[in-house]
């Protein structure tokens, strides 16, 4: 089946209706995908305290729906906006629905971002305010449906987004002009799919590359915290427009990205110092790294193999179908 990832950002809402009566209220909203008979997909915003009518959130969540559904109109946007009252209790201000297909039809090319200003309407036709909100398309792709009578299991998954900023005082490889240099990020270790993505060439920049490209990546949480998994950025410069020649490669364990990982959606900028196996320097290498949500794959499982190609090992553990994971959240790589 054909499959989207949408990525949606709830920027804020003004002039709904104030339900609290002795204090300004403490907005969140509940965003969930409704009709996908696969699962339930339900995310919320952080909640904006004592803003009243006007919350503010500016924050970003991603699904994934299936294109038939959503032609066929069976899929709904729902987002219900709360208010807080106990910490154990809330009250609902408004509920918003959106055809899914509504989104699908008006999208805008590929990867494009499209701002929405949706007016909140109550059954009577009278304004219950509006909701701002972006949404914008990642790449189609082909998922597995399950088949009757198979077994599933599920693993844990994190998504993972890398910019390249630079690097600085690397060693010239080139003797009569200025290297062009790109570099090359892959995820080794992984069973499933090899992940591998570079970045633009930077040109005639010599010893001292800027690049400030993102990639996403997809790693299982079991394989990086047993130390499976390592970050390898190969740096490389061109040498004829169909060769090139290593600078130098890096090599970072995802278990240690991961343990020092800042907040789930927050950024961490690292410089790198690049040492050869004399212990001597051969430059630094600046990225940063920013954990997205974790989430849960199903393996789909008949007969002991699994869907998507690969077999289960020995003792009843099972290989999901790790490239249906990443696609899901290969949202807008390049």
């Amino acid at each position: 089946m054909e499959y989207w990832p949408v990525e949606i950002t709830l920027v804020s809402a003004n002039d709904l209706k104030d339900v609290r009566r002795f204090s300004e209220m403490d907005v969140y909203a509940v965003v969930s995908i409704l009709g996908d008979p696969g699962k339930e997909q339900k995310q919320k915003t952080p909640v904006h305290q004592e803003c009243g009518s006007h919350p503010k959130w500016n924050y970003t969540m991603h699904f994934v729906f299936s294109e038939a559904a959503a032609t066929q109109n069976q899929l709904t946007l729902e987002i219900k906006i709360k208010t807080l009252r106990t910490l154990l209790s809330s009250k609902k201000v408004v509920t918003v629905h959106v055809p899914i297909k509504k989104l699908f039809d008006e999208k805008t090319e590929e990867n494009a971002a499209k701002f929405v200003t949706y007016n909140i309407m109550n059954p009577n036709g009278k304004s219950e305010g509006t909701l701002n909100f972006s949404y914008k398309f990642g790449h189609r792709f082909t998922g597995v449906a399950s088949l009757p009578g198979e077994k599933k299991t599920t693993m844990e998954y994190w998504p993972m987004e890398i910019t390249l900023v630079s690097a600085n005082d690397l060693k010239d490889v080139r003797r009569f002009s200025e290297m062009d240099v790109y570099a090359v990020v892959s995820i080794l270790g992984d069973p499933g799919k090899e992940q591998k993505q570079k970045t633009p060439i930077h040109h005639e920049c010599g010893s001292h590359p800027k690049w400030n490209y993102t990639m996403h990546f997809v790693f299982s949480e079991a394989a990086a915290t047993q130390n499976q998994l390592t970050l390898e950025i190969k740096i490389k410069t061109l040498r004829t427009l169909l060769s090139s020649k290593k600078v130098v490669t890096v090599h970072v364990p995802i278990k240690k990205l991961f343990d020092e990982k800042a907040e789930e959606n927050a950024a961490k900028f690292v410089t790198y110092n690049i040492m050869n196996p004399k212990g001597k320097s051969e430059g630094t290498l600046n990225f940063s790294y920013k954990f997205g949500h974790r989430f849960t794959a199903v393996a789909s499982l008949l007969g002991g193999s699994s869907s998507g190609g690969s077999t289960a090992p020995t003792g009843g553990s099972t290989t999901p179908n790790l490239a249906a994971a990443v696609q899901l959240y290969e949202l807008f790589s390049t």
